[in-house]
Formats: structure tokens, sequence, C-alpha cells
């Protein structure tokens, strides 16, 4: 459990260290108004990148160091004030000792500090892979821009928006991540009718430079509005990850923890359903033979029977049948399933997964009870074979964050993978927590380095 000093009001209390993943961001920020903290608040993460340091004074916060935020002179110019008044003719002065000598108002000093603190930790108010330490001084912090501005309103604005980003699955993104213009350009204008004038803002910076970070440092727009309109263009297909982020394959077939391969295809409604599409939730894609295929059939009634455990599972089923869309109708698209089912008429998204191809393999499932009972789910009058007769089906179980995490390559036309692997797969990740320690003052040390330099 974490443990202050009562007396941290009027004396210098302890350091502290933990893990995010034991106490959340949200609770070390709280403690730290609680018992009026002053001092270095550290948060070191897994990718260093996310390295962010606080400055507090007396449960205040009057400085942040963040690779997510515009410098707070850019902020406070946004506001209208100007360029004179912040800098004036003090030269060589530390930036908070001029920006308090300026004639600035306090008032918008704080406003612009309440919008950087909150620009800086949304993106990493959930993130729990790493660690923070605090380290308590006397005085008044060096770089702290007086006269700070009191947590409460900001604890309670980024907790729901952070609600928020998870509710819309946003929470899978990061501003780490780099997109791109799709490299699937049909129906691109159709796809484009529903977007804003943010969104064609955030699109047009996406042509300049593709890492996320830098279009919210080159837009000055905080973390939510990025991310919210990415993951909407992503799931009309109209931007994808870029190609360094993608899948890798070995012997032609896709590798587990590697990216899913990007795609846009119709649906039974003809309506474009994206890869994007499935970020914020587990997926399992079924990459199936063509929409006549009995054992196809078979499988889709068995998702179905199983609607029920998959949704326990919380585990969203998506198909694709190597078939167009009239002959999907007419066959596997009778059996109404409650989930989505998409064409793939030229096998490019089948080919893209390393779906693979094999003719006795195909023909050896003919021979078994599944050929008789499957067929009668998708027949119609006339031909019932409308795709690649040769194809084997595959399947992948997907993680919210795009990635790979399970592949399952059918030996035969009827080979799919088990739901109690499903079952097992969707049961799994949970992480163990880990405990905080509380340490003694130690030795002053000088701020890092980091945290020398002006925020201008």
């Amino acid at each position: 459990m974490l443990e202050t000093s009562t007396n941290y009001a009027n004396t210098p209390s302890q350091n502290m260290q933990g893990n995010l993943a034991s106490i959340p961001l949200a609770d070390v920020l709280a403690t730290l108004q609680a018992v009026r903290g002053t001092g270095v608040l550290g948060l070191r993460y897994t990718d260093s990148r996310f390295n962010t340091n606080l400055l507090f004074l007396r449960g205040s916060i009057g400085r942040i160091m963040t690779p997510f935020a515009p410098r707070l002179s850019d902020i406070l110019l946004s506001l209208g004030v100007e360029r004179k008044q912040i800098f004036g003719e003090t030269e060589g002065a530390d930036w908070a000792e001029r920006l308090a000598r300026s004639s600035v108002p306090i008032d918008l000093i704080q406003q612009a500090t309440i919008h950087r603190v909150e620009m800086g930790l949304l993106p990493l108010f959930n993130l729990d892979q790493g660690q923070f330490s605090f380290e308590a001084r006397e005085g008044v912090p060096v770089g702290f821009v007086q006269p700070g501005v009191a947590l409460d309103q900001i604890l309670q604005n980024l907790a729901q928006r952070s609600d928020d980003l998870e509710a819309a699955g946003a929470s899978h993104l990061s501003p780490l991540f780099a997109f791109r213009l799709s490299s699937d350009p049909r129906q691109f204008s159709a796809r484009s009718s529903s977007l804003e004038e943010l969104d064609w803002q955030i699109l047009g910076k996406l042509e300049q430079t593709q890492v996320l970070r830098d279009v919210m440092q080159g837009l000055a727009l905080p973390w939510d509005e990025v991310a919210l309109s990415v993951l909407k263009m992503e799931r009309l297909g109209l931007v994808e990850l870029d190609e360094s982020n993608q899948s890798a394959f070995e012997g032609g077939r896709l590798l587990e923890g590697s990216k899913a391969p990007f795609f846009v295809l119709p649906d039974l409604r003809d309506q474009p359903f994206s890869l994007g599409m499935l970020r914020g939730k587990k997926t399992m894609l079924s990459f199936f033979r063509h929409a006549g295929c009995p054992f196809c059939n078979l499988r889709v009634h068995d998702l179905i029977e199983q609607g029920d455990r998959l949704r326990a599972m919380r585990v969203e089923v998506v198909g694709v049948f190597g078939s167009p869309l009239e002959h999907m109708r007419a066959h596997v698209g009778r059996q109404n399933p409650p989930f989505p089912l998409l064409a793939d008429p030229d096998d490019s998204i089948h080919d893209l997964y390393g779906c693979e191809r094999s003719l006795w393999n195909a023909l050896r499932s003919h021979f078994t009870p599944d050929f008789i009972k499957g067929w009668r789910f998708g027949t119609a009058s006339g031909s019932t074979i409308n795709g690649e007769f040769t194809r084997l089906p595959a399947e992948f179980l997907i993680g919210p964050d795009l990635t790979v995490e399970k592949v399952y390559y059918g030996k035969h036309a009827s080979d799919h993978i088990p739901l109690e692997q499903v079952e097992a797969w969707a049961r799994s990740g949970e992480t163990v927590p880990q405990g905080v320690t509380i340490i003694g003052r130690q030795k002053q040390q000088q701020y890092p380095q980091e945290m020398q330099g002006e925020e201008r």
C-alpha cells in the first residue's frame, strides 16, 4: 500500500517509487496532491519515448516535460498573447523566471499550463508498462512556472477523456504509431464523404508526417482528438499503419506477433469493412473457401450456434469468403449470421494472409460426414462453386492492437481452429500486479538533463 508522510505540507517528506501496473498514474497524482508534495515526479516507461517529468509545489503542478504537447509559449500565442508579452527583453534568465516577470496575465498562464499538462498526461493516463519515482525537494523546484495549477479538475477531465477513448476502441492506438494513406485507393472518395474539417486537417498532415505525435505537435491538438479522428479514418479504410509496423511472413505463412495485414472489403450489404474496424476488439478472423463450400457453411453454422459462448469470451468473428457478393448472398448469406461476412472474389486478401492451396487436401475432406452435413446450409439452385476450389481455410486470432496473436492454417478443407483454443487465447494475458516501495530521503541529485532546457 502507498504510504506518505502526514506532515508533508510543512517539511520535506519521503521519496517514493513504484510500478504503474500496481499503482495507476491517476492514484500517484492524487496522492501527491493530497499530501501537498513538493519535488519532481519522474515517469519512466518500457518505451523510453514516453518518459515524462513533472514539477510539484505543495501539490500543484507547475511544469511538465513531455513529448506530447507543444511548447507553453506556443499555447500562449494561440490564446492571443503577443510574443513581446511572453519574452519581453530579459535575456538569459530561466524560462519560468522570464515568464514570471512578463506581462502575461496569471489566468492565461494557468490556462495554458492546464492545457499543456492535460495534453502531456492523456497519452499516459492508462499506460502501465513503467515505473514512477518521486524525489521530494525543499523550496520551489527550479523551472516551476508560478502559480501552478491544482490537479482536481485536471484528473477529472483526464479520466473522462480517457474513458471516452476506451469506449471508442481507441485505447490501443499510440502517439508513436506511424500511419499513411491507404494503399487501397478503391472507392476512396465514397469512403471519405463522412469526413469533417478536423479529419481533413489530420489527413493532410499525415501526408507530411506519418507519426501521430508529430501530427499532434504540428496541429497543436490533444491526443484524444487525433486518436479518434485516425481511428475513424482507419475504420473507413482511408489510412493504415505504416509498413514499418506491418506483417512478417515465413514460408509464406503469417507469423504470430506481427501486425495484421491491411484490407478493405465489402460486406453482405456492400458496405466497406476495413481492418481498422477490428481495433479495440479480440477478433477471430476466419478465411473460407467459396460461398457454396459445405465445410465453410457448416463452420459458419457452428459459429452462429456458439454465439453466446463467443460473446462471453468477448471475441468478435469476421469471415472472409473467396466469392463475389451475389454468390455469397445466394449461399452462405442465407444463414444470416450475426457477424460480418466479407467478399474477396479475387482472393487477393486470402493471398495477403498466406492462405494455402492444395488440390489433394481440398478433395480428401469430401469423404467425411461433414461434407453431407454441411451441404444443406449453403446450397441453392445452380452451381455452388464460384471461387478457388483448392483454397484451404485459415484463421487468425487478432488482439485489440491488431497484432496477430495466433495463426491456424487448415490442413484440409474442414480443418478449423478448435473453439477451446480460442477460449484459452481469449482468457490469456492477465497481468499480476507488482508492489510499490517507499524509500527514505536520499541525497538530492541534479535534475535530469532533459529537465534543464526551456520549454518555450
